[in-house]
Parts: C-alpha cells; sequence; structure tokens
C-alpha cells in the first residue's frame, strides 16, 4: 500500500511540473522584475530571445535550463519577429 501510495505521489508531482505552460512561466518568471508589456513589445527572433533569458539568468532570475527553453518559446511566439 506504501508503494502506491508513493508511486502516485510521485506520478502527481511529475504531472504537475510538466503541466506549467509555457504563458504560466513567462508571467510567473520574467513579469517579477517586468511588466508584460516592456517585455511584450519587443519583437526579437529567437536567437535574440534565447541571449535575453540568458542575460536575465545572469542578472540572478531563478530560471531553469527547460524553463528558459519554454519561456523562449512563449516569446518567439508572441513577441517574435
Amino acid at each position: 500500500m506504501k508503494k502506491i501510495i508513493f508511486i502516485t505521489s510521485l506520478l502527481l508531482v511529475v504531472t504537475i511540473s510538466y503541466a506549467t505552460s509555457d504563458e504560466e512561466l513567462f508571467y510567473t518568471k520574467c513579469t517579477q522584475c517586468h511588466g508584460e508589456g516592456i517585455i511584450l513589445n519587443k519583437k526579437y527572433d529567437k536567437s535574440t530571445w534565447k541571449k535575453t533569458v540568458k542575460k536575465m539568468k545572469s542578472y540572478g532570475a531563478n530560471i531553469s535550463s527547460s524553463e528558459s527553453k519554454k519561456i523562449v518559446d512563449y516569446l518567439v511566439k508572441n513577441a517574435g519577429e
């Protein structure tokens, strides 16, 4: 029984962590310091967004590598050239 509860709990945690959408990550991580308009009004290509997110991480933004990819994907779709 303990094994089943553990496996179920683990699956729930994994599911929740993967359920975070690109948009949710953007708003959670990026708008802590910036208003959404100042970001979404930029019209950068994917390469520039990658550099920008990397720069924000160097300034202390708490963004993992997988989150960076999702945020860049969101920005390319919603603030791309």
